[in-house]
């Protein structure tokens, strides 16, 4: 009888263990598949369906987004619907704006501004505004980010 009492206080330890150590392991595993991951931005790959206005480095160095003066707040900026191009601009939506891709996106050859004899091929995507009675317009992949 005390070799039982002793293997059951034995046992007792190591079953919260097993419980805590299984518990951080599905804790693991959640975060590895099922946690944030990096976005992916219209210029890098094709996105296809919703995606989020994003004021990134490379959008504003194309001079397709900006500080709103006075504040914090990022802008990007938002081509007509007639065709894919980075000017003339329609109108400006805060970044983290969410909208919808409506069409497979055009890939458009732009002279760089750094270089009048280089050229640069981006992904033009259109994308309509839920938040502006899905108003449609073209913007640059730089400026488009997954949600």
């Amino acid at each position: 009888m005390f070799l039982m009492v002793n293997m059951f206080g034995i046992l007792a330890k190591p079953r919260w263990l097993c419980f805590v150590l299984l518990w951080l392991l599905s804790a693991a595993i959640v975060a590895a598949c099922g946690g944030a991951s990096e976005p992916a931005y219209g210029h890098q790959v094709i996105l296809q369906g919703a995606a989020q206005l994003v004021c990134s480095q490379e959008c504003f160095d194309r001079g397709q987004c900006g500080l709103v003066p006075g504040t914090e707040d990022r802008m990007v900026l938002v081509g007509w619907p007639d065709t894919p191009s980075a000017t003339p601009r329609q109108f400006a939506l805060l970044s983290g704006t969410q909208v919808s891709i409506a069409a497979e996106p055009q890939l458009v050859s732009l002279l760089l501004r750094q270089d009048p004899n280089a050229r640069e091929n981006v992904h033009f995507y259109l994308v309509t505004v839920p938040e502006r009675n899905n108003a449609p317009g073209w913007v640059g992949g730089w400026c488009l980010q997954s949600p």
